[in-house]
């Protein structure tokens, strides 16, 4: 490799560097943020747990539903945006169909402020976003409990696509 190339290579980085830096900042949980949060669920009595990454914070609480027996709710917080969900199910456990996609969207509206909808990675969520300065602990306390709710609700309505791995015969037996 030439030693221009070499340099348009490393300007062209750059560029790509400092052109994405504002949207990488922008979600990055600053201190005051996390301070807020935990202190929002702290007064709420709900047992949590805090997970700090270099960039963002996260907090996950233990929940258990009628239907979805054990799952987590996560919280986190970007620019403001407080964000509540849960991964209701897994793309590899979900056998997608267009009746299954048409449900999940009605789900979503008839469920006010509440999202459900298939993310990046395929997976089944239910997530609902407020921003973090209009909240007290209550109503973060009847966010998690939406969230949760609803989870339970679009688990049933999940449960015939959902995909049962059957053991593996061979191994099932030793030799």
């Amino acid at each position: 490799m030439t030693p221009r190339i070499r340099l348009v290579i490393a300007a062209g980085a750059a560029l790509i560097g400092i052109l994405t830096a504002p949207a990488r900042l922008q979600a990055q949980t600053s201190p005051a943020e996390e301070a807020r949060v935990s202190a929002l669920l702290s007064a709420s009595k709900i047992k949590f747990v805090k997970h700090s990454g270099s960039k963002t914070a996260a907090w996950t609480i233990d929940r258990r539903g009628a239907e979805r027996g054990e799952f987590q709710v996560v919280v986190t917080v970007k620019s403001d945006l407080l964000i509540v969900f849960v991964t209701v199910e897994q793309k590899a456990r979900v056998q997608r169909t267009p009746e299954l996609d048409q449900k999940l969207l009605k789900m979503s509206y008839k469920y006010d402020f509440v999202k459900i909808g298939i993310d990046d990675d395929d997976d089944v969520f239910v997530r609902i976003d407020t921003h973090l300065r209009l909240l007290d602990s209550a109503a973060l306390v009847e966010i998690i409990e939406q969230v949760s709710r609803i989870t339970d609700n679009v688990y049933v309505a999940l449960k015939p696509y959902l995909v049962v791995k059957q053991p593996d015969p061979v191994r099932q037996h030793p030799r």
